[in-house]
């Protein structure tokens, strides 16, 4: 007969609930334990064991115990970890309710044990028990792992958010509260006793484990407990940079803050700024009330960082910080949100009210103007009197004298007579006179003994500007010559025009009426210190807060490059800067502004364009779609006005033929003058466009000069016996002295990326050919930085967008660097005019469907071993470089290490000299090849690498599939004959190297593209893409995007998702390698050597 001990349920359970059961039986958990003897040798035991004080939370356990073979026959619990423990492990209720049948709390040194009085009945109770109950006794099952539990993160404000506590919850199936916090974190951190929380739950170091982000937060709040100081047991109080750390920690995660007696149980961290909305109210008298709409936001700690507000904490942007600080303290300290603003009308309205305006979006200033203009026009002529008001300007300031007559009677208000003249009146309306009053004091107006009075000169001037005209809707208004001095110039009364001159110049001019010359300076520097008036030599004054006004001095600063207009009140500028005047006019509402007819004529040229007839030939205008015409007239209309641009249209959509189409539709003109255009084009690219000029303009005579330099210099002296001539980037930079006297036409680039660095030689010398319009075309016309798209717009017209140290100053740094989009909007402007980009998208609507995929590749063991073993190497060289280099002079070991990686991913054998295992992405390679080529698909494949390349050519010839190959050395006659080629069917495979590939082919007999390894510049993958998926493609295309999973490459593609440049709000989506590597934290460039 078998007797039980406490190894008894150590067989039934794991070490976690072995613990944790043990705890329960400490706390005496369990109630109402009873024993039920069933038979002779078994005994059932059940009891309730529970986790709290208040004994609400039981869960009912039931057991039974086999005294003859001495195993526990079965158990059950109702509780969650018993569910989850699908029944075959005791839970901790089972484990407290165990030992309590052995050692109940009341005597625990009695041990229990049970033996039946006989020995009857154990044959045929052994006969009897059922099978499966037996087979299922529970077995021993092992469990070493600790529990991991959550931390929930609660905190305090007290004492107006000067001081932060932090309350603890631990998680575990229930939250349970930690009712003594130091003892807690001795507990966690030297691990050496248990400690009870809320509720009877007891936490124990041996027993559970914390997550990574709740470990750093323990960790931070452990330190120096025996400095720490509480605002009770639970709770801790926390210094500036612990809240810091902690909150940072806390940024994607909800947590409960306790202040001023509610508790906002979803809190959250914003990195943004406060949502503030503020109201200013200028009452009659001109005094202004700013009102802090809802609450005022809690400075947490004092320090200004950190906000509490509406429930959640903002950490807001440094602008928004440093200007709202001192307005927070204002409300703080008066405690209350809406205070009285003491400081002069010019101040709150021309600096306060901006400031506010930069501080929130949500700024409504309620000016008493809107509202007097209501009772003015409210106002009415009556049949019962007629009104008259005299102004006179008096040493104090400005008087009104008010009378209503009466039929023949006259009364005066403010006559001593006035109650015997009201006596006269048979029918006097007072409330009909009573408005008017009210009105007039309503604009400021005191009621002095003899007549109402304005002393201050800026209420006189803006009751001169927003109401004088408008008494004269009801009364009859008269002055003399001093309140006819006070009336205000209005914009109608500028004299502004805006012209294009005899020798094609922007001209601009603007003067007033009455104004000396020498005054402009004097009203302009007013304007620039914020004053409000202007009183000139003759005693009129001018309002330097009209719109009209404002309008006219910012076009002046723009257009002033040279100071002149102070002395001569006008101004001269480039034609080109024509259309950026005119959309500044129209925004601006500048309509008095007058124009001469060679202006409107320039300005419907541009705008009218697509209105103009372009006569081609009929299998030309047969061929080119409707974008691509209005494109054609496009570059027509600017090259007739001897303007360049830059026709950015995304790939595939035809740049050459529009360019092709236009120098056609010039032809006659070319011929006349003996200028031809040229094309200057990559070297790959020149025999490209010879093909497209002889099918689609054979009748243009075209010179192509490349070769041998003494075949170069032979063929140019012919030049002009041509329509049009193309070279290269590289004859030009070679040869442009035989280029550079030479008057073309019309200049046009191809992938003008070529000379988007200012510096090299490229740019410098195609910018030295002398052509009436150039033209660039591009599909990336800003790759990195944006002055790639200076350079090119240098190139179409010199000194548009200014030098490029000024362009630096006034664009790139503000955009880039403080990222203003006031400044990005005006450079937008500019472009604009300029450059026209079209996406397949939105101009090709039948064009096929693109249907895009990226396959995660698991590399091969040999592979990852490779792999690993690389990573070790180069994080070892690179943290021998920290030591003395920063990330900058790294770089060049850190691209090396990247580039060695990326290789590994695609084929180790590239490489690695001893590596002959295969790799993940070539065995995928090949099951997609059979797949595409059996159902008659043709395919391009493009890689960085040539190695990688001969890998897969040497795939393709063991499966026995032609293929053809084009690099960076093939030469320019032999791409196009291989082009041609294989759209016209043969091979069913393209190898291409993605750079010398990736521009300006038409693939279209291709119908598949599988990129076999990422590049970080998505822009350029899909320039490659788009030599399938464009004009011409019947059939949908698909992109295969081949990533080793788990590598660098995985990881730079998600960094260069999260390291979105400026560029993208100009004009493209584009990022290089250099440009992430760059940008990478320390953190970040760790990361990407991890494996």
């Amino acid at each position: 007969m078998e007797i039980f001990t406490e190894k008894s349920i150590k067989k039934c359970t794991g070490t976690v609930m072995l613990k944790r059961g043990e705890s329960l039986y400490d706390y005496g958990s369990v109630s109402d334990l009873s024993k039920i003897q069933t038979s002779s040798d078994i005994e059932k035991i059940t009891a309730t064991v529970y986790e709290g004080r208040d004994k609400k939370f039981g869960n009912n356990i039931e057991m039974e115990l086999d005294f003859k073979s001495g195993n526990i026959n079965y158990f059950k619990c109702d509780c969650v970890d018993f569910i989850n423990l699908k029944g075959k492990k005791a839970c901790k209720h089972i484990v407290a309710a165990f030992l309590t049948y052995l050692k109940p709390k009341s005597n625990n040194e009695e041990k229990v044990s049970y033996t039946p009085k006989n020995n009857e009945g154990v044959e045929d109770l052994e006969a009897g028990l059922d099978s499966d109950k037996n087979t299922n006794n529970i077995k021993e099952i092992k469990e070493n792992e600790k529990e991991v539990i959550r931390i929930k993160n609660n905190f305090i404000i007290n004492n107006l958010g000067k001081d932060i506590y932090i309350s603890l919850e631990l998680e575990e199936n229930r939250s349970y509260k930690v009712d003594n916090i130091l003892d807690f974190l001795n507990s966690y951190k030297y691990k050496n006793y248990s400690v009870s929380c809320e509720d009877g739950f007891v936490y124990s170091p041996e027993i559970f484990e914390f997550k990574e982000r709740d470990t750093k937060i323990l960790d931070i709040i452990s330190s120096n407990l025996g400095k720490r100081s509480t605002l009770n047991d639970s709770e801790l109080k926390l210094e500036l940079d612990e809240f810091n750390e902690i909150i940072k920690l806390l940024k994607d995660k909800h947590f409960k803050i306790h202040y001023n007696g509610g508790t906002y149980k979803r809190a959250k961290l914003l990195q943004e700024d406060i949502p503030l909305e503020f109201i200013i109210n200028k009452d009659f008298k001109g005094v202004f009330m700013l009102n802090h709409i809802d609450e005022i936001p809690l400075d947490l700690l004092d320090e200004g960082k950190y906000y509490f507000y509406k429930g959640d904490i903002y950490e807001p942007s440094q602008n928004q910080i440093e200007l709202y600080k001192p307005l927070h303290k204002m409300f703080s300290e008066q405690k209350k949100s809406i205070i009285t603003l003491t400081e002069s009308t010019k101040y709150i309205e021309n600096s306060f009210i901006p400031r506010l305006k930069d501080i929130s979006a949500k700024v409504l200033v309620n000016d008493n103007k809107d509202s007097i203009k209501k009772e003015l026009n409210a106002i009415k002529e009556n049949e019962y009197f007629k009104t008259f008001i005299h102004l006179e300007k008096k040493l104090t300031g400005l008087a009104v004298n008010l009378k209503f007559l009466y039929d023949d009677v006259e009364f005066d208000i403010f006559s001593s007579d006035k109650f015997k003249k009201a006596e006269l009146i048979k029918n006097r309306q007072i409330a009909k006179e009573r408005p008017i009053i009210n009105v007039i004091k309503n604009m400021g107006f005191e009621m002095t003994r003899n007549y109402f009075l304005m002393e201050d000169e800026d209420s006189i001037m803006e009751f001169m500007l927003y109401y004088f005209n408008s008494l004269s809707k009801f009364a009859t208004v008269t002055y003399g010559e001093e309140v006819e001095n006070l009336k205000l110039y209005n914009p109608s009364e500028y004299n502004v025009n805006i012209g294009i001159t005899e020798r094609g110049m922007l001209e601009f001019s603007f003067d007033i009426e009455g104004v000396n010359r020498w005054e402009y300076k004097d009203i302009f520097h007013a304007m620039e210190n914020n004053e409000t008036y202007y009183r000139t030599e003759k005693g009129k004054f001018i309002y330097l807060r009209d719109g009209g006004l404002i309008s006219v001095n910012r076009l002046i600063k723009y257009m002033d490059t040279e100071s002149s207009f102070e002395r001569d009140r006008y101004l001269v500028s480039s034609r080109h800067n024509a259309f950026y005047v005119e959309q500044y006019l129209k925004e601006n509402e500048m309509f008095y502004v007058k124009k001469n007819a060679e202006y409107r004529r320039l300005i419907d040229a541009l705008d009218n364009s697509e209105s103009k007839e372009v006569i081609l030939p009929e299998k030309l205008e047969k061929t080119l779609r409707s974008y691509q015409k209005v494109g054609v007239k496009w570059i027509k209309a600017l090259a007739t006005m001897g303007f360049g641009g830059i026709l950015a249209d995304e790939m595939g959509l035809g740049k050459t033929l529009q360019a092709i189409a236009f120098i056609v539709s010039e032809m006659e003109n070319i011929k006349k003058s003996n200028k031809p255009a040229i094309v200057i084009a990559p070297t790959s690219l020149i025999y490209n466009w010879e093909g497209e000029i002889k099918k689609f303009a054979p009748e243009l005579k075209t010179l192509v000069i490349y070769g041998a330099k003494r075949e170069r210099d032979e063929v140019v002296k012919a030049i002009t016996d041509y329509d049009i001539v193309i070279t290269s980037y590289a004859v030009i930079r070679n040869d442009i002295s035989n280029f550079q006297n030479i008057e073309f036409s019309y200049c046009f680039i191809d992938e003008a990326q070529q000379i988007k660095n200012p510096r090299s030689l490229n740019t410098r010398a195609v910018k030295k050919i002398n052509a009436y319009s150039r033209f660039a075309l591009t599909g990336t016309p800003m790759e990195n930085s944006l002055v790639e798209l200076w350079s090119i717009f240098d190139f179409i017209m010199p000194s548009y967008l200014l030098s490029q140290k000024r362009f630096n100053a006034k664009y790139e740094e503000p955009i880039v660097i403080g990222r203003n989009k006031e400044v990005l909007g005006d450079l937008k402007k500019h472009i604009t005019p300029f450059m026209m980009r079209r996406l397949k998208k939105d101009v090709l609507k039948d064009l096929p469907e693109k249907i895009e995929s990226t396959i995660l590749v698991d590399m091969t063991e040999e592979q990852k071993l490779a792999y690993a073993n690389f990573v070790n190497k180069a994080k070892n060289n690179l943290s021998v470089l920290a030591s003395s280099d920063g990330i900058k002079n790294r770089k060049i070991h850190i691209l090396s290490a990247m580039t060695g990686l990326r290789q590994i991913c695609s084929c180790p054998s590239v490489m690695l000299e001893n590596y002959s295992a295969s790799s993940g992405k070539l065995e995928v390679l090949d099951n997609i090849l059979d797949e595409c080529i059996s159902n008659g698909h043709r395919i391009l494949i493009f890689s960085q690498f040539i190695g990688v390349l001969n890998e897969i050519a040497n795939l393709l010839k063991n499966k026995d599939i032609d293929y053809m190959y084009l690099d960076g050395s093939t030469k320019s006659k032999e791409r196009y004959r291989l082009v041609e080629e294989f759209n016209e069917g043969r091979g069913e495979v393209f190898l291409l190297s993605l750079k010398a590939g990736g521009f300006g082919l038409n693939l279209t007999g291709a119908d598949t593209v599988i990129h076999f390894d990422p590049w970080w510049n998505p822009a350029v993958e899909e320039q490659a893409t788009d030599r399938v998926h464009r004009i011409g493609q019947k059939s949908n295309v698909e992109v295969i995007k081949l990533v080793a999973k788990g590598t660098i490459e995985e990881k730079i593609l998600q960094l260069q998702n999260k390291k979105k440049e400026i560029i993208e709000d100009v004009i493209s989506k584009n990022d290089s390698q250099d440009l992430i590597i760059s940008n990478l934290t320390e953190e970040e460039l760790e990361d990407l050597f991890t494996y």
